[in-house]
């Protein structure tokens, strides 16, 4: 089913409040969610990465990773062009937009860019990593921001440049935070944050609950760590070769190890998610948390792939649009168009999305679903979840160049 940013964080008054801010918006999902959304003619959500930069230095950044390779390109910021036809083609067919980086904070026409949707009752959504936050949370609640979701992985100072290398991160998310409720007018923008799980954090998931709840916020996102091993990484550059189809993907690539997490470390933050559990029913009861936590994190930090049965809504309902104007669906992970010498429509519909979704509906789950983001609301392990042949490095000084070798074992 569509989900907007996680709705699962929205409270009856809140989706109630953006219905009425995008009425189209609304009875399109209204109607996905009656007929469902497998055969819709254009995508309900645009991901528009407005800066081809960033003020951290995130290691899990999965944007990070395939930004550097596209800065090797050349490639910048987003010109106002692709802005501006993404967003007045997204109004002709009321779908989502929400805008990203890089750091979209960065961004020298993020007032123009929520304005421009708010002209066209889009409702806009901005991920941020909030260390601007103070300083532009004025000009874009006056543009109309409606949902704001700052990333925060750490508790306090040290924890926090841990996830950025950026000193002074924590206090300036606290203060980013401080002045968008001392502006907002209304519910408006609804506040956020989102916490990944990660080596400097697996233990401390609990603090940095007391972090959130501290900071006034109570819509509170938590999501495990998106990483691809040896093994997925080689299938999907064999998939790569025998399709045409996959490009970057949405996960760190973790060379050498099975999984981002070994046993011991995964009974840690068994632990820490216990607590976290605890406190929320006990201490803060009145925090809408978006986490499974009926996952097991056994199968889910292992080389295992997902089942067959699982499920993931990306290619059925979202595109991304990149500064240069690529049109891409899965995230970066195959190209469809570009909106500079064509539309999201003709994209959308056209031969490269056929091909993947031809693909789809053969192999149901691709090597770059692995541990996507996208898989995570339908994420299963069954006997079907067999680990992927092992793959050895074929040149170790190229970036994710491994390819399938039946046969050989890993070193």
């Amino acid at each position: 089913m569509f989900r907007f940013g996680n709705s699962s964080l929205l409270s009856p008054y809140e989706a109630f409040r953006l219905s009425l801010a995008s009425p189209r918006c609304s009875m399109n999902a209204v109607r996905d969610r009656i007929a469902g959304n497998g055969s819709i003619r254009f995508p309900r959500r645009i991901l528009l990465h407005l800066a081809n930069r960033c003020n951290f230095a995130c290691p899990m950044c999965s944007i990070g990773v395939a930004r550097e390779e596209r800065q090797k390109e050349g490639r910048g910021d987003s010109p106002w062009e692709v802005v501006e036809k993404a967003i007045t083609e997204a109004a002709k067919h009321g779908c989502y937009v929400e805008l990203l980086g890089g750091e979209p904070s960065l961004y020298g026409r993020l007032f123009d860019t929520i304005a421009l949707l708010t002209k066209y009752r889009l409702p806009s959504y901005i991920v941020t990593n909030g260390f601007n936050l103070k300083k532009r949370a004025h000009e874009v609640i006056e543009a109309g921001l409606k949902v704001l979701l700052v990333s925060m992985d750490g508790w306090d100072e040290e924890s926090s440049y841990k996830r950025g290398l950026v000193p002074g991160s924590f206090e300036a998310i606290r203060a980013g935070i401080e002045e968008v409720n001392r502006l907002r007018r209304g519910i408006f923008p609804i506040l956020r944050i989102s916490s990944v799980i990660t080596k400097a954090n697996y233990r401390d998931i609990d603090r940095i609950a007391d972090a959130v709840y501290g900071m006034g916020v109570r819509r509170w996102m938590i999501q495990n760590y998106c990483f691809m091993n040896d093994d997925a990484m080689a299938a999907h550059h064999k998939m790569k070769a025998e399709t045409g189809i996959g490009d970057q993907l949405m996960m760190h690539h973790i060379p050498d190890a099975d999984a981002y997490f070994d046993r011991s470390e995964v009974r840690d933050l068994q632990a820490s998610l216990a607590r976290t559990r605890e406190k929320l029913k006990r201490q803060y009861p009145d925090m809408r948390v978006d986490f499974n936590f009926d996952l097991d994190l056994n199968d889910y930090y292992s080389p295992r792939r997902p089942a067959s049965s699982s499920k993931c809504s990306l290619p059925f309902h979202r595109v991304d649009v990149f500064p240069d104007g690529r049109i891409a669906s899965c995230g970066d992970g195959h190209t469809l168009g570009n909106i500079l010498s064509g539309s999201i429509y003709d994209a959308w519909n056209g031969p490269q999305r056929a091909e993947l979704m031809a693909l789809l509906r053969k192999e149901r789950i691709l090597p770059m679903c692995f541990r996507c983001c996208g898989i995570m609301p339908d994420l299963k392990f069954d006997d079907t979840s067999t680990p992927y042949p092992p793959a050895a490095l074929r040149s170790p000084g190229e970036h994710g160049a491994y390819v399938q070798l039946s046969g050989v074992a890993k070193s």
